[in-house]
């Protein structure tokens, strides 16, 4: 079981932006289920941002005119056959608001209105704040490749949120054909999707959170000797965290499962496939003075576990994380097991 607002963490902290703590502990308080809390944060947001001023950007248009402005689009221009008159189809920039960034966002508003379970005062604010983007044309449908490309154009943990946030509603937002509404996924019990979040937020957490250890993805060698022909057969070994200070480095592999232990007979054991995994990054480490860890983080499922296998200078260790435990809790536990 995951808290509604330690989803909201977990997703933060996996798009590379602080949470706001302030702002989330009103938007729990008044959200009964995610699509509350996630709808929640994207209109008080969305809000902030259309008080500002709806934003302008230079986009590209295209449009029939007298005489020449911009760059000539010569094959539209023989095909409408208007120089007789004078006339040219011609491409240049206009700063305007119809760009990418408020047309998804307008789409975002669009689903956000037809939502089934979206409770009452959030369905107003959505239809008033689509209101203010009367001239926008909305996207039809956001895709990630389009999201991706705008995250690349801005840097501003507001717009980032804003789009994520479009992202994420937009995907788990899906047309109910017998209503015409639209119904919001559980994709957090999809144990792929997040497992994918929970990894990427292990990761930028330490990152973000401490100073003892350099953070990176890490690709490990085989520690064997091959031809060249032959190496290229070896499976790629690429850690989730490795977290390395002068003295000590540790590996650690995020697991997202129902089950955190798996059943052998009548006994519940380590899933092997992961101590193995774990086992071969660690056998496969340089020769070091550095002391070794290796460790496996699941989330709680039903029994909290902290497991310590020993081998000279390397260490396994199984750990769990209760996400269903309040935040501070969760902060404080992550750091202590780097400890």
């Amino acid at each position: 079981m995951i808290r509604i607002e330690n989803l909201y963490f977990l997703l933060c902290y996996a798009w590379d932006i602080l949470p706001e703590r302030s702002m989330l502990h009103v938007d729990a308080e008044e959200a009964p289920n995610v699509l509350n809390l996630l709808a929640n944060v994207f209109l008080n947001h969305l809000a902030r941002r259309l008080k500002q001023g709806l934003p302008h950007r230079y986009v590209e248009v295209g449009e029939e005119i007298y005489g020449i402005c911009g760059r000539i689009s010569v094959s539209e221009t023989i095909r409408r056959n208007r120089m007789r008159e004078g006339k040219t189809y011609c491409r240049f920039d206009e700063f305007s608001p119809n760009h990418a960034m408020n047309r998804t966002l307008k789409a975002t508003l669009t689903r956000l209105c037809r939502a089934e379970m979206l409770m009452e005062p959030l369905q107003q604010r959505a239809i008033q704040l689509l209101r203010n983007l009367a001239g926008i044309e909305s996207a039809e449908t956001i895709t990630d490749s389009q999201v991706s490309r705008l995250l690349e154009q801005t840097r501003a943990p507001s717009e980032r949120l804003l789009l994520h946030l479009s992202q994420l509603i937009h995907n788990n937002l899906l047309l109910n054909e017998q209503n015409g509404k639209f119904t919001f996924q559980e994709f957090w019990r999809d144990e792929k999707k997040m497992g994918a979040v929970f990894e990427t937020f292990v990761r930028n957490f330490y990152r973000m959170e401490q100073n003892q250890y350099s953070v990176r993805r890490e690709q490990i060698h085989w520690q064997l000797e091959a031809s060249k022909e032959d190496s290229e057969f070896l499976p790629r070994m690429l850690t989730d965290v490795s977290l390395e200070s002068t003295d000590r480095k540790l590996i650690v592999d995020t697991k997202y499962y129902v089950a955190t232990l798996q059943r052998h007979f009548d006994a519940q054991k380590v899933h092997s496939m992961h101590l193995y995994q774990l086992f071969a990054y660690l056998k496969n480490q340089p020769v070091s003075q550095k002391e070794t860890v290796g460790i496996l983080l699941y989330p709680v499922v039903d029994r909290r576990l902290s497991l310590r296998y020993a081998q000279v200078s390397q260490t396994i260790r199984v750990e769990t994380l209760d996400l269903a435990q309040p935040w501070q809790q969760i902060y404080a536990k992550l750091l202590e097991l780097i400890q």
